[in-house]
């Protein structure tokens, strides 16, 4: 009897896990070459295959404040995707062990009129070669399945494309705060204009009646559409009264060349709550 295989296909999303990493996650194509590049590095001992995909995407805001990445906006795809005038490769590769691999993407065919940022995300696949299946089976009885575990890692980043003059900004304003037995949430509305998202990073303190630090965090941000956005603080370092916060949105991002990123003058609010 035929010896059935199945491969049982895992999805690595920490990179804690990855067999492969790519570098950068965020990149931005220079406006004046059009061209920029995407190393492939494979940490294992072992060769594996490299595919990238492109899907328009961008992070959104749900009802509870939280991030996700939304792929089914089709007014936005229409307007701001990069895929159309992206061209990259190659698209598959194979990468030999504990060696690395460059991709490149150029830019063409933009339409002429207008200032805009245009996007995508890539999804980069990764597994080793190998044959998918097995003719030669001896350890195992007739009929008997043999199983064969393949770890595939995906990895998700972004292409950013800024044509022509372009710049964002964003208008902060605390709504409210509500809290449960671990955290307390603040909420903002968050207003975006000019012809790019942001794509950078919050920063957030908060300060006691004596103006002394209780909590203090930075984190990647992004805002492409008004919203609604929450922020989580652990209540244990908090104490009860009237308390102070700051919070910063800027459109920069440590690693980025600076003429590469979008312009914003960092934005920042101070507001007061009885907590």
């Amino acid at each position: 009897m035929r010896k059935a295989l199945f491969l049982l296909i895992f999805f690595i999303m920490n990179n804690t896990y990855a067999q492969i990493s790519v570098n950068p996650l965020l990149l931005y194509i220079d406006p004046n070459s059009r061209n920029a590049t995407l190393d492939v590095i494979n940490v294992t001992n072992e060769a594996r295959e490299f595919i990238i995909e492109l899907k328009f995407g961008y992070y959104d805001y749900n009802s509870e404040g939280f991030a996700y990445l939304n792929y089914n906006d089709s007014i936005f795809e229409k307007e701001y995707s990069l895929i159309p005038y992206l061209r990259m490769f190659p698209k598959k590769l194979i990468v030999p062990p504990n060696e690395t691999q460059t991709v490149r993407f150029m830019v063409r065919n933009l339409p002429e009129e207008g200032n805009k940022t245009y996007w995508t995300r890539f999804i980069a696949y990764s597994e080793p070669i190998a044959p998918q299946v097995d003719t030669i089976v001896k350890d195992y009885e007739p009929g008997k399945i043999k199983p064969k575990i393949v770890f595939k890692t995906q990895m998700n980043g972004q292409i950013v494309f800024n044509k022509g003059n372009v710049s964002t900004t964003v208008d902060i304003k605390f709504l409210n705060w509500e809290e449960d037995s671990n955290s307390l949430y603040l909420w903002f509305d968050m207003e975006k204009s000019g012809v790019s998202p942001c794509i950078g990073y919050s920063e957030l303190k908060i300060f006691d009646e004596k103006d002394r630090i209780l909590n203090e965090q930075s984190n990647k941000f992004s805002l492409y559409k008004n919203a609604k956005v929450k922020f989580t603080i652990m209540k244990n370092t908090l104490k009860r009264g009237k308390l102070k916060g700051e919070i910063i949105i800027s459109s920069e991002r440590p690693g980025i060349e600076k003429e590469l990123q979008i312009p914003m003058i960092p934005r920042k609010l101070t507001f007061y709550f009885d907590y």
